[in-house]
């Protein structure tokens, strides 16, 4: 079959691949801005699993239902979920960092970090894919930050081996493990 006669993948398989989700992963998803990914990755962690996506928009939660119910996943909505420290296995971060001052980076990262488990990932989604040719052109980008200070941010908050991932069509993926703590192995 030729290339241009094959369906394209979803936009948001890039960041599925990125965030490696499996069956039985508590992912929670700071940001509401990508529902179907949300949708898809409730999938991914399955009914095993537990998939959250916390944003105070209140408009977020019926877009994110919308897209869970047409993916047949289960997606919790929380305006502020009360995250016990090392409850989750990842966080991702789907806000826009350019947009963002450099306390609400530290913020919103810092809380993706405390509520991780030991060796737990964070995972840093900046930027909005760039589309198709010609509706690209008249496209609304975010501003992005400068890789190095997302970096920085994340290193801030007590990451180690944080990353940048890819830089694929105008988004930006990122990645941080949470340090995991000697006296707590030690027990």
């Amino acid at each position: 079959m030729p290339q241009w006669l094959r369906p394209s993948p979803p936009p948001h398989a890039l960041a599925l691949a990125m965030i490696g989700a499996k069956p039985g992963d508590r992912v929670i998803v700071f940001g509401a801005n990508l529902p179907e990914m949300a949708a898809d990755l409730a999938l991914a962690t399955g009914l095993n699993g537990r998939l959250v996506v916390r944003d105070g928009d209140p408009s977020a939660q019926a877009r994110t239902e919308a897209a869970a119910a047409r993916a047949g996943a289960l997606v919790e909505f929380d305006a502020a979920v009360e995250a016990v420290e090392g409850e989750w296995d990842a966080a991702v971060v789907a806000r826009s960092m350019g947009s963002m001052s450099a306390d609400e980076r530290t913020t919103h990262v810092g809380e993706a970090m405390r509520i991780l488990r030991d060796g737990g990932r964070v995972i840093v989604i900046d930027g909005t894919r760039a589309g198709r040719w010609p509706t690209s052109i008249f496209a609304r980008r975010e501003p992005q930050l400068a890789p190095a200070d997302v970096l920085a941010t994340l290193d801030g908050t007590g990451a180690r081996a944080s990353r940048l991932l890819a830089d694929v069509g105008g988004v930006r993926f990122y990645e941080a493990r949470k340090a995991i703590d000697p006296a707590a192995s030690r027990t």
